[in-house]
């Protein structure tokens, strides 16, 4: 039925084509379809409908043809509509002089700064700023920054502040001013008087033969819809709210409210839901897509910080206790329960559901090179280098064995001994420790794209020999481990994102 409808509509137009083809009447509407025909008549006004479609009578036939909107072609059939009262232009919501009001904190206000001049002359001690839900006041050490901006009207008004401000400075005297205060009304969402103007508009004959005259019926019977989807307005202009101050969780939390309890298909599209939906999806992943870096990155350092300062306790009395504040135990924890409790963090801070952290850290927008720096404690993860004549094992060097009277000869076999990893742990400051352990943990955990690792920097100490070479009080040459590298002669970094 479906096939042989279309077929149907199909054979009319290609009919319907070829006679006007012949002879098209100069005062013919054109009307472009979206597989690249072109179709003449008269756009009747009163008959065009949201689900009926475009309603175009043909000059040859006197007949009337209803084209459903999804054969005009899309930038045509937006303009139709629009023009036909059906939509209202996305671009046309209401727009007033205002503020952008950057505070102390970080916070960004919008509204009308309605004392402005004297409070920048320090005559007045804090800034009243007008806002919909009433006068905000902000003390002068709260104010970090004032911007003129132009806002939508409701950032700052109500409904009914706009509407009576619009009628008094403008009282409707012609079906013209009524019409066009009807549509003032739709546009900020006031659709009771809305209806109410429009149906004003009606009363003089003369304008009914205008365009905008003939679009009233339309117009009607979409503020009727409008006023019975009252509580799928709310829904809208909650989730706009909510998409101005980046409350992106928020916006899609209403959306889903209102997809649940607004199934008529009339009401979701006189608020368009459909726009909505996208704007609020794709708004929420392109904010969460830059948001996750910054969040993971900061809760990462903090965990981390935290951890560097974690002490050996005087006493263990548990197995698990012999674990802190060590080296063995901050590694064995950035394998663990790093990883889990850095996820957790994220997916708390931000809102979302684990899976929905992996998607945007995999999809995040920036993609900044970080470094990661091992420092001193390089040793631990570079090859230490070994000392002239050890045979590659770790002793004291020459000059360094005990004679036989008891003393040692040449250097002192305890300082040429490196630092063992715990013991470098042990002696460094808690940054040290929480820088090691940063770039252990982003060369390892797998979550981060790693660009690559350098050990180019040498110990500007020992010139990267990884020791240091003494004339003993013998005259014998000595080497002992360098204090600053410990024996790596190099330090690592990690380049990372």
């Amino acid at each position: 039925m479906i096939t042989k409808t279309k077929s149907l509509l199909g054979a009319a137009l290609t009919a319907a084509l070829t006679l006007l083809t012949v002879a098209a009447p100069a005062s013919a509407d054109v009307i472009e379809l979206a597989d690249g025909r072109t179709l003449q008549g008269e756009i009747l006004s009163g008959q065009t409908t949201d689900e009926g479609g475009l309603a175009v009578r043909m000059f040859d036939t006197g007949g009337v043809v209803f084209i459903a909107w999804k054969h005009v072609l899309p930038e045509r059939a937006k303009t139709l509509r629009v023009e036909y009262g059906i939509d209202i232009p996305e671009d046309e919501s209401v727009r007033v002089p205002g503020h952008m009001i950057t505070l102390t904190n970080g916070t960004q206000v919008r509204g009308v700064a309605e004392n402005l001049e004297a409070f920048q002359a320090k005559d007045d001690a804090a800034l009243r700023v007008k806002t919909p839900t009433g006068t905000q006041i902000y003390d002068s050490l709260a104010v970090a920054r004032v911007v003129a901006v132009e806002i939508e009207a409701l950032e700052a008004y109500t409904v009914e502040e706009l509407y009576a401000r619009r009628r008094d400075e403008n009282p409707p005297a012609s079906a013209a001013d009524h019409f066009a205060l009807g549509d003032f009304c739709q546009r900020i969402g006031d659709y009771v008087h809305a209806k109410e103007h429009y149906e004003a508009a009606k009363t003089e004959p003369d304008f009914l033969a205008t365009a905008d005259g003939k679009s009233l019926d339309t117009r009607l019977r979409r503020v009727e819809i409008l006023i019975r989807a009252k509580g799928a307005q709310d829904y809208a202009r909650a989730i706009t709210n909510a998409m101005r101050q980046n409350n992106w969780n928020l916006a899609l939390a209403k959306l889903e409210e209102l997809d649940a309890e607004y199934e008529d298909p009339q009401i979701r599209d006189a608020v368009g839901f459909d726009r909505l939906e996208s704007r609020v999806v794709r708004g929420r992943d392109d904010f969460f897509r830059k948001r996750v870096q910054r969040v993971t990155y900061d809760i990462m350092t903090k965990l981390i910080e935290r951890k560097a300062r974690e002490k050996k306790p005087l006493r263990a009395d548990d197995e698990s206790a012999t674990m802190s504040g060590t080296l063995a135990g901050a590694r064995q924890w950035s394998a663990r329960e790093l990883p889990t409790e850095l996820w957790d963090r994220v997916a708390s801070d931000l809102g979302l559901e684990k899976d929905e952290v992996d998607r945007y850290w995999s999809e995040r927008t920036s993609r900044r090179v970080r470094t990661g720096k091992y420092g001193t404690g390089s040793f631990i993860v570079i090859k230490r280098a070994t000392l002239p004549g050890a045979g590659g094992r770790r002793r004291p060097p020459p000059g360094s064995r005990r004679r036989g009277d008891g003393q040692s000869g040449g250097g002192s076999s305890k300082a040429s001994q490196p630092k063992t990893d715990e013991e470098w742990w042990s002696a460094v400051r808690p940054t040290d420790r929480a820088r090691w352990l940063t770039a252990y943990f982003v060369e390892n955990s797998g979550i981060f794209e790693i660009i690559r690792t350098d050990e180019s920097e040498l110990c500007s100490n020992c010139a990267g020999t990884g020791f240091l070479s003494a004339v003993s009080s013998d005259g014998s040459d000595t080497q002992t481990y360098c204090p600053q590298c410990n024996g790596s002669g190099k330090f690592r970094k990690v380049k990372y994102r």
